[in-house]
């Protein structure tokens, strides 16, 4: 199961233990969500029911006790059913991976073994009394490691249980329905049989014998699911006579082959001799060692002239990455302006006049020879074979830069030192578990209610904006979006200061300054190389994976090793000397606190406005107040803590 539908959900706890995460989709009898089981830390599938009219109550209920018997390698395992306040849930192992209507065609191997692992749990589950009564591919889960998994039993009859039929309705997908099912009959394991035929003349074994006999209208003639697995086991084994015969006219063919083919033809290459304006031949030979996305060679031929080497096709993308590296030379990016850092755009232009070059080895390219702190996500490994959309003639690289990423959909911002390039998808799915930081700015313009309608726009999906009783607008959000804001502010209005500093922002990045340039590498090797770089021991979530790419120049490890792991939606704490590595999702589960605050100045009824950013950050304001000052604020410690200190900072603002 995989977040693919909208992922928007109001953060809530179901039966005060499941935290909901992110929407899935669709089931059977009600919505499927991501969720999180605070007691024994593990992501489930959560399945909430839209209604509880008797009727669909029943259903639910006979869904749960259906699967509660089934334990099979190839069916989604029940973990949990119950009811609260927010109605009957479900609770479902979660299956990384697809369903098979994503995935056909397939090619007749892979799906024979697909059709067999399903007939082994239609077997059990047939065994066991139950029938599914709905079999397709969209109930057909695929795992990461190809395995086949059975879900939704909700509308499963169980046989022995006469008060489950309906009757009077069809219950299942007409599509995949048997006869006797259309014709209003009970259904019993012959219609899971027919279902099965069904889906396998979708998924590319329509001319199988077994096909033909699974879909034959008469029940008694499909067989059983037992027979199945057997009839498809045997023929996975099976060996024809001819077989060995084969084999050895192919080895025959093979041995005649070594003689008789000449070897392959080696690309054609070019060459190209460039006069360097700004760098020297030996710094593009350096850049040429470390940057191995754009295949040349680079000799060079005296100080300022170089002589590149590229296969037929690849000479004009090498002459533009030698002409970039040419153009950046020598370039301070901490210094020098630039869209990034400042308002100002930057006086080194390039130009690309290729569209051999993609457009993250573009992006990559420029990161690296202007010196530019840049971590790469993972999702941006989407647009890889996309080619540089534009042709480039004397622009500013941060120009240039900009206007890619937004053509491509993506999200550009910064941690601290380094800037985090990701697809937005990735980064709006970041923003609902990041951590949260408050500020407040003075403005002079009297119009404060009407900027701050004006600066919703910025704010992420967790963000709130207010005016404070004494005039200052306030702001709640991801440090990203707090930035963002305070830039459009500064714009709108020249006077406008930070009252202070980002009042939950107490990180100071000081560690020893290193150096990454690394294409496509393994989150988990980079974590454990910081971990031996710091002497500490590393535990990391199982769960834990992905790959990023980084540009990264005497930066403080510490920030280094903190933008890696937000681009890949990890958080990380440090317990004695301990590295804890995990997903955000589960870092910010643990038992419940409380914080009382007195306030002075500010009415605590006015932070009621950051609710919706406090609920996202696992904390809720319980108590708010007016009279007494008071303002009492619960949830776990990762929330409450910054909010309880961000609002005595507000309060304490002149």
């Amino acid at each position: 199961m995989t977040a693919d539908g909208d992922a928007t959900v109001e953060r809530r706890l179901i039966a005060n233990r499941y935290a909901l995460i992110a929407k899935l989709g669709e089931g059977g009898f009600g919505a499927v969500y991501l969720a999180r089981d605070t007691l024994l830390m593990r992501d489930v599938a959560l399945k909430l029911l839209g209604s509880m009219s008797p009727d669909r109550r029943e259903r639910f209920f006979r869904e749960a006790r259906a699967m509660a018997r089934l334990k099979h390698p190839n069916i989604v395992s029940i973990y949990d059913a119950g009811e609260d306040e927010s109605g009957l849930y479900l609770v479902l192992e979660v299956v990384p991976g697809r369903s098979l209507a994503e995935l056909i065609p397939m090619d007749r191997d892979r799906a024979t073994t697909v059709v067999r692992e399903v007939a082994e749990a239609l077997a059990a589950a047939h065994e066991a009394g139950i029938v599914h009564r709905d079999i397709k591919p969209a109930n057909i889960l695929i795992d990461e490691r190809g395995r086949a998994k059975v879900a939704d039993f909700g509308i499963a009859r169980i046989e022995g249980e006469a008060h489950v039929t309906v009757t009077g309705h069809l219950v299942g997908t007409p599509n995949y329905m048997s006869p006797e099912q259309l014709d209003g009959k009970a259904a019993g394991p012959e219609a899971d049989l027919y279902a099965l035929g069904v889906v396998m003349s979708e998924i590319g074994l329509r001319d199988e014998p077994l096909t033909k006999r699974l879909l034959d209208p008469d029940p008694k003639r499909r067989g059983t699911a037992r027979q199945v697995v057997e009839e498809l086991g045997a023929r996975r084994w099976l060996v024809p006579r001819w077989l060995p015969f084969v084999a050895l006219a192919v080895l025959v063919i093979a041995i005649v082959a070594i003689f008789a083919i000449r070897r392959p033809a080696q690309p054609r290459m070019q060459h190209l001799t460039i006069r360097l304006k700004h760098a020297k031949a030996n710094d593009v030979v350096k850049f040429k060692d470390d940057f191995e996305a754009i295949p040349f060679k680079a000799v060079p031929i005296g100080s300022s002239e170089v002589q590149i080497e590229a296969p037929t096709g690849s000479l004009s993308a090498a002459k533009d990455a030698v002409g970039i590296v040419d153009a950046l030379a020598g370039y301070q990016f901490k210094s020098e302006p630039n869209l990034l850092t400042g308002s100002e755009p930057s006086a080194r232009h390039i130009s690309t006049t290729s569209s051999r070059i993609s457009s993250v080895n573009f992006i990559a390219l420029v990161a690296h020879a202007a010196g530019w702190p840049l971590v790469q996500d993972q999702s941006v490994k989407k647009i890889a074979g996309t080619d540089v959309p534009a042709a480039l003639y004397d622009v500013p690289w941060d120009e240039a830069v900009q206007n890619i990423i937004e053509r491509l959909d993506l999200v550009l911002w910064r941690d601290e030192n380094v800037w985090i390039l990701e697809s937005r998808q990735s980064r709006q799915q970041h923003e609902r578990t990041a951590e949260l930081f408050c500020t407040a700015f003075e403005v002079k313009r009297p119009d404060r209610a009407t900027m701050v309608e004006s600066l919703r726009r910025l704010l992420g999906v967790s963000g709130a904006i207010a005016v404070s009783p004494r005039g200052m607008i306030v702001v709640f959000d991801s440090l990203a979006r707090v930035q963002a804001v305070r830039t459009a502010l500064q714009d709108m209005d020249r006077n406008a200061k930070s009252a202070g500093a980002f009042a939950t922002f107490n990180r100071r990045f000081t560690g020893m300054l290193m150096s990454f340039n690394l294409r496509d590498a393994d989150v988990v090797q980079l974590i454990q190389t910081f971990s031996k770089f710091t002497g500490l021991s590393t535990v990391i979530d199982p769960s834990v994976s992905g790959r990023v790419s980084v540009n990264l120049n005497d930066v403080p490890w510490d920030n280094a090793f903190d933008a890696i792991l937000v681009s890949q939606g990890l958080a990380y704490n440090v317990r004695a000397k301990v590295l804890n590595v995990m997903p955000e999702s589960k870092a910010y589960a643990g038992p419940p606190i409380e914080k009382s605050l007195h306030l002075e100045h500010v009415k605590p009824t006015f932070f009621l406005a950051f609710a919706k950013p406090l609920s996202a950050d696992h904390a809720e304001i319980i108590i708010a107040d007016d009279n007494s000052g008071t303002l009492i604020l619960r949830g776990n410690e990762h929330g409450v803590v910054p909010a309880a200190w961000a609002f005595q900072t507000i309060d304490k603002m002149d």
